[in-house]
């Protein structure tokens, strides 16, 4: 069988240099094998790899879809993450990890919602898209509704703004509850049943899907509807909780809640440092690892994005010298 597939890499962001020369060589060692029912004046597909936590750009994958209506992917994944797959504007989600493949038949007519998986990740991804139906995502960013909490912008979907503005304290942390119970009985529903075939990867991953997932939208709902609702500091005693630590730098949500929860300590504990300063520093203090380098070259970019160049240039300098993963 002949595939004609070609990759496409683009640089996005003010520098490309944070973690950039380390990712630089691309590798692929994860193969993604699907067929496309109903594929009909679309003769591509395209998946793309969001790597800007690792080397500040966007891995996007171009297929030919052939006669057969069959395409392939050769992609290089780093850590264990959330890929976009893309077919005539039509876009589903898919979870890949380093050296292993995946197998997808699905139908153009309905896309994400008729994905079937097979091949080593195969289990995974039934069992992350079984958690997806719990509540779509949202993959648009022009649907993202935003709320700006000093330096530090919340983003979340438009179902999950509703449940903000509709619900108070007491209903919200329910919700959010019985939101991450359902999720992690779908995880163990799926170890009983295919227990053999969830990789250990993917177990870790889900988990910390899930606890991040409740953990930056609690912060959101405290930090933005705090007055709406009076809260009082005690509803912030969750935070103390989740683990800061993880070696899940793959995992959306856990990277937005590492800058969220900095942010809110900044607000929690103001001193004379400028914000961005205090964030990397108490990131820093921390913070260990890949997941520290993450963090700061998450707050230097967020710093020049900011216009803060001459406040943050010095850190901008010490980690070039003195970070392990570049």
């Amino acid at each position: 069988m002949h595939y004609s597939i070609f990759s496409i890499k683009k640089i996005t962001g003010l520098f490309g240099l944070l973690f950039f020369a380390f990712f630089l060589q691309a590798q692929p060692n994860t193969l993604i094998i699907g067929k496309v029912k109903n594929a009909k004046l679309v003769k591509t597909i395209q998946l793309t790899l969001n790597t800007l936590y690792l080397n500040n750009a966007m891995d996007i994958y171009t297929s030919n879809i052939i006669d057969d209506h069959t395409f392939a992917f050769a992609v290089e994944v780093k850590e264990p993450q959330i890929a976009v797959l893309e077919y005539a504007r039509n876009k589903g989600l898919i979870y890949l990890e380093p050296n292993d493949t995946l197998y997808i038949d699905c139908d153009a007519e309905n896309f994400q919602y008729s994905f079937e998986f097979s091949g080593g990740l195969g289990a995974d991804n039934n069992c992350f898209t079984e958690y997806l139906r719990l509540d779509a995502p949202e993959l648009s960013i022009f649907n993202m509704t935003q709320y700006k909490q000093k330096k530090y912008w919340y983003q979340c979907s438009p179902k999950m703004k509703d449940r903000m503005m509709a619900m108070d304290r007491s209903s919200f942390e329910k919700y959010m509850q019985t939101r991450k119970d359902n999720a992690l009985a779908i995880l163990e529903k799926n170890k009983k049943s295919h227990g053999a075939e969830l990789t250990k990867d993917f177990k870790k991953y889900f988990k910390a899907d899930v606890r991040y997932d409740f953990a930056y939208h609690r912060m959101m709902y405290g930090k933005v509807f705090k007055n709406k609702y009076s809260l009082t500091d005690d509803y912030f005693d969750f935070a103390d909780k989740i683990p800061l630590q993880s070696d899940e730098i793959g995992n959306a949500w856990y990277r937005e809640f590492l800058v969220a929860y900095f942010d809110y300590q900044n607000f929690k504990s103001p001193d004379d440092r400028p914000d961005y300063i205090f964030q990397y520093e108490e990131g820093s203090r921390i913070l260990e690892g890949k997941t520290k380098a993450f963090f700061q070259s998450e707050i230097i970019t967020r710093a020049f994005k900011a216009k803060e160049h001459e406040v943050i240039m010095d850190k901008n300098w010490d980690y070039m010298r003195n970070q392990d993963y570049g």
